[in-house]
């Protein structure tokens, strides 16, 4: 969704940057367009919001590279129906058995330190394309 509204600031900080908006702001969420209203119906799975904080996923894999057992990550975020909850489906490139707990710990460190559902791969290979972008496990 897109929006553009005298409301939004006309500048914005971001990486340590400010930025012009024009008074637009792109968010991750996607909406349905009914006449003059729309109705939320998804966010971006690329995008895990904790306490009106988001967080792109690419952001959450390079923190989990940065750990020394963990060859690669793969992050999605998984939206419930009602959009209230999230779930953040990691899977990790590694030889070492990390609990949801350590990742868990390792993540709030980094981001939030309010609970966020986890669901925890450990595989031996998360495997690329021909151009490196890491492909889903099926």
């Amino acid at each position: 969704m897109s929006v553009y509204s005298p409301y939004v600031s006309n500048y914005i900080y971001e990486n340590n940057l400010f930025k012009a908006t024009d008074g637009r702001l792109e968010t991750f969420d996607y909406v349905e367009l009914h006449k003059h209203k729309f109705k939320l119906v998804g966010r971006s799975s690329q995008i895990l919001k904790l306490a009106g904080k988001r967080y792109s996923t690419l952001q959450i894999e390079q923190i989990l590279e940065g750990i020394d057992e963990i060859q690669k990550a793969l992050v999605f975020v998984k939206h419930s129906d009602s959009l209230r909850s999230e779930i953040l489906k990691v899977t990790i490139q590694s030889d070492k058995i990390f609990s949801k707990k350590e990742i868990q710990n390792i993540l709030k460190k980094h981001l939030s330190n309010l609970k966020f559902e986890l669901d925890l791969k450990i595989v031996k290979e998360i495997k690329t394309s021909s151009s490196g972008k890491k492909l889903a496990i099926q």
